[in-house]
């Protein structure tokens, strides 16, 4: 059953405006963001690999890594080595999520392990962000494999600079990308029908003891 998401929090109505002035982002630049708990199995390594690469066609690109966890200061200090810091902005835990999503181009899920039905992702269906994210675990289906956003290899940063690249090159596709995707969580991924659906199974198993 996956992750419902509540429409109430994650609105299209809602502006990204705020974090865009706050991070300093001009109208010209995208911002290329990624939201979770910092820990190894999320991919934050092979986001920061594909963060050279993207910049060789798109210069002015910005970065944003959402959350915090246990692996917070070790990506803090591979921003540093790698000298990107004027590219990359680490927000740590935020509760306005849902801004956050509205203020970016694309957003990027790169966990090779873990995944169950990645939170994210739905939400991100909702708020009609772009998405890339590896095809591990339920990721495809939920993708409509490729319907509803890009997949792209695990553990592979070239793979991750070339999904976000084509969103940001085909501004039809990512419409078309989201506009399936919105269908689809409106339909399908909404907190009422994660809980219907969870309590038909309840039933359908209680059901059979009797």
């Amino acid at each position: 059953i996956s992750a419902g998401v509540d429409l109430r929090k994650f609105d299209l109505g809602i502006s990204g405006e705020k974090i865009r002035d706050e991070l300093k982002i001009e109208a010209d630049q995208f911002l290329v963001g990624k939201i979770g708990v910092i820990r190894g199995w999320k991919g934050h390594n092979y986001f920061l690999e594909a963060i050279p690469l993207i910049l060789q066609e798109l210069p002015k690109a910005r970065f944003v890594i959402v959350g915090d966890g246990p692996g917070f200061e070790e990506i803090k200090s591979k921003v540093k080595l790698a000298g990107i810091g004027n590219k990359v902005d680490l927000l740590g835990h935020r509760d306005d999520i849902p801004q956050i999503m509205a203020a970016l181009d694309v957003q990027v899920l790169a966990s090779f392990d873990g995944e169950g039905t990645p939170q994210v992702i739905p939400q991100a269906f909702a708020m009609k962000t772009p998405i890339v994210a590896t095809k591990i675990a339920s990721i495809p289906e939920l993708l409509g494999n490729g319907e509803r956003g890009v997949l792209i290899e695990p553990k592979n940063a070239l793979s991750l600079a070339e999904g976000v690249l084509k969103l940001i090159r085909n501004p039809e596709v990512a419409n078309r990308l989201v506009e399936n995707a919105n269908s689809f969580c409106l339909k399908e991924l909404t907190v009422d029908k994660m809980m219907d659906t969870t309590i038909a199974i309840y039933e359908e198993v209680i059901s059979s003891f009797k």
